[in-house]
């Protein structure tokens, strides 16, 4: 069956990659396939589609984050539809002398979705580009460094792929960080290690917890106060954060669900260790900690760095 209805959508700071886009839309059109060009911010829902490309610019190894979270937010929909891929753009001509694999982050998107394919063209800089890093790499890799015949060729590939294409594919392998169990207890973390170091900074006595000072015997503190505001503003905000983090889709959730689920276990490690209890509460965080540990280091790619603008 045939993909006959196609989106190609991208992420594109300074212009280049929306050219590209822009480009392999023009010459699928011309080959007969209904095609709409969209940004990725633009496209609100993929059931109207048989298929779908998606491209992004590189910087440091990773898609523009406008990109990045279109594949995060439209993952499920993605799933069930032929998606190929493209990154945008090496300031040099690698790209025109050998097939460049995708970079280790970009893979890992692939695989959440099960693209089917993927090209990497080179970029572009201006030579007036303002910012940072742009303007430094400007004053040796300026100049448009993406090859014309190498776009259409690879979307006359893409055309004769997108005729075979069914217009149903198998789920992906893996669909990575699982956010719709994480975010939420991130949120519940972090919201009652919020509350309770609220109410041991309001109560340094314990007494709103009912946690006798007793337990402080053995520990560098007098009273709850700092413990509270160290259960606050470390624990808590941190969780609050990595829980925005994952159901967002950012690009270092990852690493905030790691640090969340390290300060937790640590957190009630010394707990348990300095207050001399072991209790239900403790053991149910410490098994938390170890849950969100082991899904954020569960490998699902990482950075991988490369020159690009785009």
């Amino acid at each position: 069956m045939t993909a006959s209805s196609v989106l190609v959508t991208y992420g594109s700071k300074r212009g280049g990659t929306e050219e590209i886009a822009l480009a392999i839309a023009d010459a699928l059109r011309a080959d007969g396939f209904a095609v709409t060009c969209l940004r990725a911010s633009e496209v609100r829902e993929l059931r109207t589609f048989d298929a779908v490309v998606i491209g992004g610019a590189l910087y440091a190894g990773r898609w523009v984050r406008e990109a990045h979270r279109f594949v995060v937010r439209h993952a499920k929909a993605l799933c069930a539809l032929p998606v190929w891929m493209f990154s945008s753009g090496p300031l040099d001509d690698s790209a025109q002398q050998r097939e460049l694999a995708p970079t280790r982050s970009v893979a890992a998107l692939m695989a959440r979705v099960g693209a089917r394919g993927h090209a990497t063209f080179g970029g572009r800089l201006a030579a007036d580009a303002t910012g940072f890093p742009a303007a430094a790499m400007a004053r040796t890799h300026a100049g448009d460094w993406r090859a014309w015949s190498q776009v259409t060729a690879w979307a006359a590939t893409l055309a004769r792929a997108l005729r075979e294409a069914p217009v149903a594919s198998p789920q992906p392998v893996a669909a990575r960080p699982h956010r719709h169990v994480l975010a939420p207890l991130c949120w519940l973390v972090g919201v009652t290690a919020v509350l309770g170091g609220g109410l041991l900074v309001a109560r340094p006595d314990g007494s709103l917890l009912r946690a006798s000072p007793a337990l402080l015997v053995h520990t560098p503190f007098s009273t709850f106060e700092i413990p509270g505001l160290l259960l606050a503003l470390v624990v808590g905000i941190l969780h609050l954060a990595a829980a925005f983090s994952i159901a967002h889709g950012t690009r270092h959730a990852r690493a905030v669900a790691v640090a969340a689920g390290g300060v937790l276990l640590g957190w009630t490690i010394a707990e348990m260790v300095l207050l001399r209890t072991a209790n239900v509460l403790q053991v149910g965080y410490l098994s938390v900690a170890l849950f969100v540990l082991a899904e954020a280091l569960r490998p699902h790619g990482e950075l991988a760095p490369q020159r690009a603008h785009a």
